[in-house]
């Protein structure tokens, strides 16, 4: 039994794998940035909902679809210099 205890990122040599070490990138929640990118995040699924449930006309489709797709944009320009480091 050389390889890591059950459950742990660890991969053989004692070093975090290259997904686990991704992950820590991203979850940082001492960081502001980290919870803006939850909140572009949940902004972004509520609109899909609104979306999908609500009867909008073509307006409030255009509107609310925009809007979804700028935070979507955002969600991702912050995950990125979250994994960079920024």
């Amino acid at each position: 039994m050389n390889g890591p205890p059950a459950g742990s990122p660890a991969g053989p040599g004692g070093s975090a794998s290259p997904a686990a070490r991704g992950w820590k990138r991203l979850w940082q929640p001492r960081r502001p940035a980290f919870w803006l990118l939850v909140a572009f995040n949940l902004m972004s699924s509520a609109c899909a909902w609104a979306l999908r449930a609500l009867p909008l006309h073509d307006a409030g489709m255009l509107l609310i679809g925009s809007l979804g797709l700028l935070n979507a944009i955002f969600g991702l320009v912050v995950a990125w210099r979250l994994w960079q480091g920024h």
